[in-house]
């Protein structure tokens, strides 16, 4: 008998009716074990590898749901202060011959602020990190710390500083200065938003040849803090209201509505930007989707979301408050920019406020304009968010883009601002701000305001 022939002879026996059938139902088991794997890796959007466009998984849930994914929101909680940026920022290399400060500023202009703050920003966040033991220290410290060389940040918001990369500190601040009194490294210092105190600390922030050459190139334009214009008008602000010699130039801003909430396609691209994936259907004034969790489209794009009681697997897990903070900047980012469509907001975010409140976490979140503030109607901020039992339980975000209008804000130079102040407000030091206001649809204009 042949090789082949034996080959040949040798065949499995023929499977009778029942085998088949048992054989077909383990298949389909297989089948359906892994459909629901992939949905639940598809709905819990766990923060892994596994949900990447090129992996394994992705690729079978694009095969079983016909439709292409989106990458998870990702945050890397060893990156600090994700999202933060400065809306004031002045450069002083101490007291010259005359005994006025050499010193370069710059606010009400975002691009120019957001240079100079990433160039700078890694030395503010060292020094977080390898901050000290924190002292108090007195208003007119503070103030000649404002004198002496070194790099002032303006947050706008209050900021957490162990979003700022701090390890132990949780204050929340808005004003921080890193100056050299003489020793080899710089000292940073803050003022406390909640309680008003100032404080010092020593950092590992190298002086000479270090943060000293990165400040050299930053040359004097005029400058000044209130406190050091005093008789001249500036007698009611804040003694940190920074003034310049002219008047700034913000621009004027359009709302613009980018999305058609009645096509299907539009509400896909928001829902999916936060990681939705079903259908949604529509409710009187509003569309909703639901994947145990909820989330509300209303007509005018805002976008409130609720997490399920219980749930497998929370959707946006949030470990720690700067996990929290930064996913918070993350989804409203991504509402935006699907909200927007291919348009480039003027727009910034702007961390507004974080509070504790036992175990709940609130986040608050604002738009600026130019380094401005920009208020929407109702008092509403860009968004808000809860954070309880390491998720993010709850959200609204506003979606807004903003886009240049011809022509550019008429607004007075701040000394004239401040005497206009000084007369409608005597009693009280108010510090001087510009804002937006959104007001029906027509072209913003940044406004004086006393706050």
């Amino acid at each position: 008998m042949g090789k082949n022939k034996l080959f040949r002879d040798v065949v499995l026996p023929p499977m009778g009716y029942r085998r088949r059938l048992l054989e077909l139902g383990k298949d389909l088991l297989i089948v359906l074990l892994l459909l629901s794997a992939c949905y639940l890796a598809a709905r819990s959007q766990l923060y892994t590898g596994l949900m990447d466009g090129d992996g394994l998984l992705s690729r079978a849930v694009t095969l079983f749901t016909g439709t292409d994914q989106t990458d998870p929101v990702e945050t890397d909680p060893t990156v600090p202060a994700e999202g933060i940026q400065a809306v004031r920022l002045a450069v002083c290399h101490g007291l010259g011959e005359s005994g006025q400060p050499i010193r370069y500023g710059v606010q009400y202009d975002a691009a120019q602020a957001g240079t100079d703050f990433s160039a700078l920003s890694n030395y503010l966040f060292e020094a977080a990190a390898s901050a000290a033991d924190p002292q108090v220290v007195s208003q007119l410290e503070w103030l000649q710390a404002l004198q002496s060389p070194g790099v002032y940040f303006d947050l706008l918001g209050n900021v957490p500083l162990d979003y700022l990369g701090s390890s132990s500190r949780t204050d929340p601040v808005r004003r921080l200065a890193l100056v050299w009194e003489g020793g080899p490294t710089a000292r940073l210092y803050y003022k406390n938003e909640t309680s008003g105190l100032y404080y010092s600390c020593g950092t590992s922030v190298q002086w000479e040849g270090y943060l000293a050459h990165a400040l050299e190139d930053y040359t004097d334009n005029g400058a000044r803090f209130a406190f050091e214009l005093e008789g001249s008008g500036c007698e009611s602000l804040q003694s940190e209201t920074l003034i310049f010699p002219q008047a700034p130039q913000p621009g004027l801003y359009q709302v613009q509505t980018v999305l058609d909430l009645n096509d299907a396609a539009s509400r896909t691209a928001l829902e999916n930007a936060l990681g939705f994936r079903g259908a949604d259907y529509p409710v009187p004034g509003e569309w909703v989707i639901r994947e145990e969790d909820e989330l509300r489209i209303s007509a005018d794009g805002t976008l409130v979301y609720e997490a399920a009681s219980e749930s497998l697997e929370p959707r946006y897990q949030a470990g720690s408050r700067t996990q929290a903070v930064a996913l918070a900047f993350h989804l409203t980012q991504a509402a935006v920019e699907a909200w927007c469509g291919g348009i480039q907001s003027s727009g910034q975010l702007c961390l507004s406020e974080v509070q504790e409140d036992g175990e709940t976490l609130s986040i608050t979140l604002n738009y600026t304009l130019d380094g401005a503030e920009v208020y929407l109607s109702g008092g509403r901020p860009a968004a808000s968010f809860t954070v309880s039992g390491g998720q993010i339980t709850a959200f609204e975000i506003h979606p807004r883009c903003y886009v240049p209008a011809e022509g550019s804000s008429s607004v007075l130079p701040e000394r004239q601002a401040a005497a206009a102040l000084a007369a409608v407000s005597p009693e009280a030091r108010r510090e001087l701000l510009l804002f937006y206001e959104e007001e029906d649809g027509s072209p913003m204009a940044a406004r004086w305001g006393g706050f």
